[in-house]
């Protein structure tokens, strides 16, 4: 866990990033994009999907002290990148329990940091962060079709992601 807890995003956070989000949507829609199952999704869903990552990107960049990529498009799979030129992809889970996903289509970056979410209040804590090639190790390797209908994916808990406090130092060196 990290020492950044909870935070709860101001009103101009919140428009900042709804409108990100939504201009998000909105491009993915005229050009004719799929999720990442291939499936073409309700705006809604796809809206509520895309604040939640939005947001979990924000706080990371915030916590990093890093420039949060608003584009529609990832900087080489990355959703942030640091000044040294490492990248990270972020990944946002309502699950209090949930853990960071990675699916065999995405392409392994860096770093990658896990954010959870709650609506009740409406806020976001930044879980832990593993290197790219520690997700996709072996053990990680996770097939839930069967309990939850998920496809297979890596799988790492929360419980095995590693402090932030020791990316903050890594990507603060960097500066």
């Amino acid at each position: 866990m990290t020492e950044w807890d909870w935070q709860r995003p101001t009103g101009s956070e919140v428009q900042r990033v709804a409108f990100v989000a939504h201009d998000r949507v909105f491009k993915k829609n005229l050009m004719g994009w799929k999720d990442r199952s291939g499936l073409v999704t309700d705006n809604y869903k796809d809206y509520g999907i895309n604040l939640y990552g939005a947001f979990g990107e924000y706080y990371v960049g915030k916590y990093l002290n890093i420039r949060w990529n608003t584009c529609l498009e990832d900087e080489g799979g990355a959703d942030l990148v640091t000044p040294g030129g490492y990248k990270i992809q972020v990944k946002t889970t309502v699950y209090q329990i949930g853990g960071l996903i990675h699916r065999p289509i995405e392409r392994v970056v860096d770093y990658h940091v896990l954010v959870v979410a709650q609506d009740n209040p409406f806020s976001f804590r930044i879980a832990g962060w593993m290197g790219g090639d520690q997700v996709v190790d072996e053990k990680h390797w996770d097939n839930p079709i069967i309990k939850n209908g998920r496809p297979p994916c890596h799988y790492v808990k929360q419980e095995d992601l590693y402090d932030m406090k020791i990316l903050k130092s890594k990507i603060d060196e960097e500066k």
